[in-house]
């Protein structure tokens, strides 16, 4: 998990700065175990927060393990589902997992979401 300050990206300059600051954190682990359910929660406190509104809210995950932390993904999904929160789902189909089908079983597809997989990290 990575976590950056909330921020408006509306032109060349932000995305380049937004783009620099991913590729400058750190990944953060935090003893083990996978909890979408958990990034899917605090990603609605954060849009809760967030000074910005946007047409749409999205979430974005992306990972290569099973929810193995914390209360069922579905049930957190569903409850941004009705939040009105869209839910874009990037598993990393590593075959030390196979939890690549699990992440795109728990996000929820509606119409302008993105899905897709990826083979490694």
């Amino acid at each position: 998990m990575s976590k950056l300050s909330i921020g408006l990206v509306k032109d060349e300059v932000t995305v380049n700065a937004l783009a620099d600051a991913i590729e400058a954190s750190s990944r953060q682990l935090f003893g083990g175990g996978t909890s979408i359910s958990g990034a899917i929660d605090y990603s609605r406190l954060l849009l809760a927060a967030s000074p910005f509104l946007g047409f749409r809210r999205v979430i974005d995950i992306s990972g290569d393990g099973a929810n193995n932390r914390g209360r069922a993904a579905m049930l957190a999904r569903d409850e941004a589902v009705r939040d009105g929160i869209s839910i874009n789902g990037l598993p990393i189909l590593c075959t030390r997992t196979g939890a690549g089908p699990l992440l795109l079983r728990q996000c929820h597809w509606r119409t302008g979401c993105v899905h897709g997989s990826c083979e490694e990290l």
